[in-house]
C-alpha cells in the first residue's frame, strides 16, 4: 500500500511550470488622449502574482520598449517616464510569480499629450464632450459610426481587434433599432390621439343639436303625437287614439259590405277621431 501511495504521489502533476493569466487592464485604453504628466496605468491584480511587470512600447509587437517597470501594486505613474509627444503608445502587464508569468497578450494604448495640446484637445474628458447629454452623444457616435460601416473605413476597429483591444461601445445597428422603434410609438400615439380626439368632438356635436336644434318643431311634434295616441272630449264627441280609429273604419266596412249583419252596438262612425282639427 505505502508503495502504490508513492507512485502516485510521483505521478502527481505539478503547478511551478503553470502561466498565469494576464491581468485585466483597466486604462487608459484605446488611444486615449491624456497629459503626460498624469498618466496612470491601472489592472485588476491576478490571484497567486508576486509581482507586475508593466511595459510600454511604441509598437505592439513591444520590441521598441519605451518604459519597463516592476510593481507589486496594481496602477503605475508613469510621471515623465513617457515623452509628451503625441505619438500612440501601447501598454501591457505581466504577472509573475517565481518562475511563472503570464503571456502578456492584453495590450491596451494611449496618447500623451504636453499642456498645450491637451488643453485644445476635444478629447480631454469624456463627461466633457457631453454638452448636450450622453443620449445626444450616443446617437452622434452611433451616426458616424454607421457612416464608417458605409463608407469602408474599418481601418482603427480593425487595427483594435488585431491588438485584443475588445469594443465596449454600443453598436450603430442597435441605436438605429431604438430609433425606429420610438418613431413609430410617436405615430401610433399621435394617430391614437387625434382619433380619440375626433370621436369626442362628433359626440359633442350630436348632443348640442339633440338639446339646441328646433326646439319649436320638437314641440310640435310632441302635441301631434299626444293628439294621435290619447283620448280627447271634442264638441261633436270624442277623440281616439288612431290605431282604434282605424280598427273601426275597417270592422265598420266590413259589416257594411255583409248583407244581412247590422253594425255591433257601441261601435259607430262616432268613435272616429275629429278630421276637422277641432
Amino acid at each position: 500500500m505505502a508503495l502504490r501511495c508513492g507512485c502516485l504521489l510521483r505521478a502527481m502533476p505539478t503547478d511551478s511550470t503553470a502561466i498565469l493569466p494576464d491581468p485585466m487592464l483597466l486604462g487608459p485604453s484605446r488611444e486615449q488622449q491624456l497629459r503626460a504628466s498624469e498618466v496612470t496605468l491601472r489592472w485588476e491584480p491576478v490571484e497567486g502574482a508576486e509581482q507586475y511587470l508593466v511595459q510600454v512600447a511604441r509598437d505592439t509587437s513591444f520590441a521598441d520598449v519605451a518604459f519597463g517597470r516592476e510593481t507589486g501594486e496594481t496602477s503605475l505613474a508613469l510621471g515623465a517616464d513617457v515623452p509628451a509627444d503625441g505619438n500612440t503608445y501601447f501598454w501591457r502587464v505581466i504577472a509573475r510569480v517565481g518562475t511563472r508569468s503570464s503571456a502578456g497578450e492584453r495590450i491596451e494604448s494611449f496618447m500623451p499629450l504636453d499642456d498645450a495640446t491637451f488643453a485644445a484637445s476635444p478629447e480631454v474628458e469624456p463627461d466633457g464632450k457631453e454638452s448636450l447629454g450622453p443620449v445626444v452623444e450616443l446617437f452622434k457616435a452611433a451616426g458616424a459610426e454607421a457612416a464608417s460601416e458605409v463608407t469602408g473605413s474599418r481601418a482603427s476597429a480593425e487595427a483594435e481587434a488585431d491588438l485584443g483591444v475588445e469594443h465596449e461601445g454600443v453598436e450603430s445597428g442597435q441605436i438605429i433599432g431604438l430609433v425606429v422603434a420610438v418613431v413609430i410609438a410617436l405615430a401610433v400615439i399621435i394617430v391614437f390621439v387625434f382619433t380619440w380626439t375626433d370621436i369626442v368632438y362628433q359626440e359633442s356635436s350630436t348632443a348640442v343639436v339633440n338639446v339646441s336644434g328646433y326646439p319649436d318643431l320638437r314641440e310640435t311634434e310632441l302635441n301631434a303625437r299626444r293628439a294621435l295616441d290619447n283620448y280627447e272630449a271634442v264638441p261633436n264627441g270624442f277623440r281616439i287614439p288612431i290605431d282604434q280609429a282605424m280598427s273601426a273604419i275597417a270592422n265598420e266596412q266590413t259589416l257594411q259590405a255583409d248583407s244581412g249583419q247590422t253594425a255591433p252596438a257601441g261601435v259607430t262612425t262616432s268613435e272616429l277621431p275629429d278630421l276637422s282639427g277641432r
